[in-house]
């Protein structure tokens, strides 16, 4: 189960990290070129929802080291286990 959930929290970060720094990179740029006339066009949500997709992907990449922290320590345990049980 710990396997399945790390895939599919890495899948999410990927998704959510695709494209993200050229989008970001643009909406910085529209601000910086027609300053705070963009806000009434919606560019300060579009802001926002960039920054929530971005605090979304580094939450499921988060995850993912979670789990992989999970699935190492239990077939590491699973390897010395087998390594004390075996003759000296």
């Amino acid at each position: 189960m710990t396997f399945i959930l790390m895939g599919a929290f890495f899948l999410a970060s990927g998704i959510g990290s695709i494209d993200l720094y050229v989008v970001l990179k643009a909406n910085i740029e529209l601000f910086q070129k027609y300053g705070m006339a963009v806000i009434d066009d919606g560019a300060l949500t579009q802001l926002g929802e960039i920054l929530g997709t971005l605090a979304l992907s580094i939450l499921c990449f988060v995850i993912f080291i979670v789990c992989e922290r999970i699935v190492v320590d239990h077939l590491t345990a699973t390897l010395r286990k087998v390594a004390d049980e075996l003759p000296n």
